[in-house]
């Protein structure tokens, strides 16, 4: 339950953090808002997904299996585990995810590549790509996320992204930009204990 209230804790920080930077600004701080919150919402997706195979991979399952509704396949080499499998959104549109990691003694460490193709969040389109990297366990992991979506829908733009998450057992961090806005939030997790 924490790991949950965890992340969205760092979502708000996210959501709330957005401030004036550097670089082109194609969107508002309002519209650059919006689109981080649904990168961040598929990135939470897919790295979930990410974790499932990593683990089954590791206990020993067969080469491809259906969790949810979707198909993993994945292959174990010497360097570690890769995967892929396709993710659809409710409202529309698909992505393709390929990846490349580990789960031992419950720690994850992994790498995950996206392409957005019209995958639709919060009435938001994107299409273009996303990489996400991600390590450690529990409550205390870092992950960082960049690439280039161009957007329609509710928001009709083009944003780079470049963010870095970290937590630990009593606080968030999270530092980048989205569009041509700048990020750098810290949340403190006893500030909102009556949430978990």
């Amino acid at each position: 339950m924490k790991k949950i209230a965890l992340l969205v804790l760092v979502g708000l920080a996210m959501g709330f953090g957005l401030g004036c930077g550097g670089g082109s600004e194609d969107l508002t701080k309002s519209e650059a808002n919006k689109v981080q919150q649904a990168i961040y919402s598929s990135a939470l997706t897919f790295s979930a997904d990410a974790q499932t195979v990593l683990a089954q991979a590791e206990a020993g399952k067969a080469d491809s299996i259906s969790v949810g509704g979707k198909d993993y396949t994945y292959e174990i080499t010497t360097d570690g585990i890769s995967f892929e499998f396709s993710a659809t959104s409710a409202e529309g549109g698909s992505a393709t995810v390929t990846g490349k990691g580990s789960f031992a003694g419950g720690s994850y460490s992994y790498e995950l590549d996206v392409v957005y193709s019209a995958f639709t969040v919060n009435g938001i389109e994107l299409d273009g790509s996303l990489s996400l990297s991600f390590s450690g366990s529990g409550s205390e992991y870092s992950f960082s996320m960049s690439g280039t979506v161009v957007t329609s829908g509710s928001v009709i733009g083009t944003a780079d992204f470049d963010l870095t998450v970290t937590t630990s057992t009593d606080s968030a961090t999270v530092k980048g930009s989205v569009g041509g806005h700048s990020i750098d939030a810290t949340v403190n997790y006893d500030d909102y204990s009556n949430y978990y």
